[in-house]
């Protein structure tokens, strides 16, 4: 791209020469705008997948911890019930 601006501000404008650059500059610049369109919507993509798996995570590590109270606690009450069930 600057390439291409130093060689068109080298002919004067109307020129034969200076059209041809100019095009290539716009051509470029095309490009260059496509490439990073395209990789931000990669980057955004990967954001979304990156974002998503930690819900995931996050959900199955809460769901781990609620099963593992859940048991303890069934544990304490099963206990407590097997000393109530010796007194009586």
């Amino acid at each position: 791209l600057a390439a291409c601006e130093k060689y068109m501000k080298q002919y004067k404008p109307g020129s034969e020469e200076r059209i041809y650059y100019e095009e290539k500059v716009a051509q470029t610049k095309k490009e260059i705008h496509d490439k990073l369109i395209s990789l931000n919507d990669e980057f955004t993509a990967k954001i979304q997948e990156t974002n998503q798996k930690l819900i995931d995570g996050s959900k199955a590590l809460t769901q781990e911890y609620e099963d593992a109270v859940n048991s303890r606690q069934q544990s304490l009450y099963s206990a407590i019930f097997y000393f109530d069930e010796m007194e009586e």
